[in-house]
């Protein structure tokens, strides 16, 4: 290996961390479906049905989250590009992908955003399927939620980091291609 002992075990670390979360999620959501949770949180079958999706919402993020940052984290080992500074990247991957599958599936099921059909979000594998989607493309994911609130609330004028370049860098590091503002 070209990293020292050190970084070996670092990396070991962080495989540990992703692999568990990636062993956890199926076993969240063998518990979820057999409704494990439901007396211990005193729901009758309605309120338990709405409390399984919105579980298989985040888990599905989780899922897909964990999947992109495990993948990542291996290309940046095998690519010699590893290093600590990223980690609180790759540590919160599956916390972003499951916080915005959970939340974009409550705007669909709300009818809110009407991309999708709002009936079919009531179906488990549809959830899970779509969240899990959300959670691996979270960086497109976001960038594209970006785009939308500039439309609906106008772009961000100013640099909200020392280090970004102005309005047209975007969530991921990547710049966007915007025309300059009319004159």
């Amino acid at each position: 290996s070209r990293y020292p002992n050190e970084a070996k075990a670092q990396i070991r670390l962080e495989v540990t961390f992703v692999v568990g979360g990636l062993f956890l999620v199926p076993l969240l959501l063998f518990l979820i479906w057999r409704g494990a949770f439901k007396c211990w949180l005193g729901l009758d079958d309605q309120q338990y049905r709405t409390f399984a999706r919105y579980c298989y919402a985040w888990l599905g993020g989780t899922l897909g989250g964990t999947l992109f940052d495990l993948k990542w984290l291996y290309h940046s080992v095998a690519r010699g590009i590893w290093h600590l500074d990223r980690r609180l990247w790759r540590m919160l991957i599956p916390a972003i992908s499951d916080g915005l599958a959970f939340t974009v599936v409550v705007l669909v099921s709300s009818g809110v955003l009407r991309v999708f059909d709002a009936v079919e979000f009531s179906r488990a594998p549809v959830v899970l399927g779509f969240s899990f989607l959300v959670g691996y493309f979270s960086d497109k994911a976001i960038g594209k939620l970006a785009e939308l609130a500039d439309t609906l609330f106008g772009a961000v004028s100013t640099p909200r980091f020392p280090d970004e370049k102005g309005p047209n860098r975007e969530v991921g590091g990547h710049d966007r291609q915007v025309a300059p503002p009319e004159q």
